[in-house]
């Protein structure tokens, strides 16, 4: 896993390389690779062992190797003056602002899908409405966006 997670990293070194050369975004890339192995992965049963790797993974290593690393990152580099400006509207979007997704959702898939109840579309808006911002400070980074606006969303997940 570790193994595979190193060569996805450099292969990703390479590719950022390259495409601030050609002006593609990263994000798009990826895309692109992840639809053609996924396709290849249902005609071939080439991520067989990658599978059962994956699946027998130790969650904790998720939970204290990589989040810190994430969590880390994005405050290390977070600019202290403009997020202690804009601290309280990034309250606003990590408390009501979640809440207010995570109900939308819910009711969205409890149109959707009337089998569900009410506590199962509530946990499923409560996963899907948690931010990652990792791609979307970096596209907002890559795009020229304010700073203002990349540190707005990289706070609300921070807090």
């Amino acid at each position: 896993v570790i193994l595979g997670a190193a060569v996805a990293l450099l292969f990703g070194l390479l590719f950022r390389l390259y495409l601030s050369r050609v002006g593609i975004p990263l994000t798009v890339l990826q895309f692109a690779l992840g639809t053609v192995f996924g396709g290849i992965g249902l005609v071939w049963d080439v991520f067989d062992e990658f599978d059962n790797d994956v699946q027998y993974m130790d969650p904790h290593l998720i939970f204290f190797l990589f989040l810190p690393i994430l969590i880390f990152e994005s405050a290390f580099f977070c600019d202290i003056h403009v997020f202690g400006r804009i601290f309280w509207q990034s309250c606003i979007l990590a408390g009501p602002g979640l809440l207010v997704a995570t109900g939308l959702t819910a009711l969205v898939m409890i149109a959707m899908y009337p089998g569900w109840t009410w506590l199962m579309a509530l946990l499923y808006g409560a996963i899907v409405s948690a931010t990652d911002p990792v791609a979307v400070v970096a596209l907002l980074r890559e795009l020229g966006c304010s700073k203002k606006l990349a540190i707005l969303v990289e706070g609300e997940s921070l807090l």
